[in-house]
């Protein structure tokens, strides 16, 4: 059976949907350029930087991704990376800062968020319109049995 808007009752739960705002994998991007802008740092403190930032969500950054993130984001030319000497205790580390490039894009990144804000702005009234023209027009329907 299809569904019409007005048919559909909340709460309902979608996890991980990209619909909740909770899983925004490439706002990491920029979420980490941003920890960097105020000097290097390595992996793990990077990644305490980004818990409770609002890309995140409730959710705890993972580390893993977080590294790959790292990784992609040095080939690309966005940061370099330094090995730093161990101290004998844990993995060795790698401290990460932004370059010229780097610095750009973040700044592009402010400039791209600003737009897709206002973009999203129309865009939710649009479907707040529809969903209202939705309601309007569907009768009051029986419950399914």
């Amino acid at each position: 059976m299809a569904y019409r808007c007005a048919m559909v009752t909340l709460p309902m739960d979608f996890g991980d949907c990209p619909c909740t705002g909770r899983n925004l994998p490439r706002l990491l991007h920029p979420a980490i350029m941003a920890v960097l802008a105020h000097g290097p740092l390595h992996g793990y403190l990077i990644t305490e930087e980004l818990e409770g930032q609002p890309v995140l969500a409730d959710a705890a950054p993972d580390p893993a991704g977080v590294y790959r993130m790292l990784k992609a984001m040095e080939r690309d030319g966005y940061l370099t990376g330094t090995d730093l000497p161990g101290t004998g205790r844990g993995p060795a580390r790698r401290e990460f800062s932004l370059t010229p490039k780097g610095c750009a894009c973040l700044r592009t990144w402010v400039s791209t968020l600003r737009r897709y804000q206002e973009d999203l702005a129309i865009l939710a009234d649009f479907l707040d319109r529809r969903c209202k023209a939705a309601a309007e027009l569907t009768p009051d329907l029986p419950e399914d049995s």
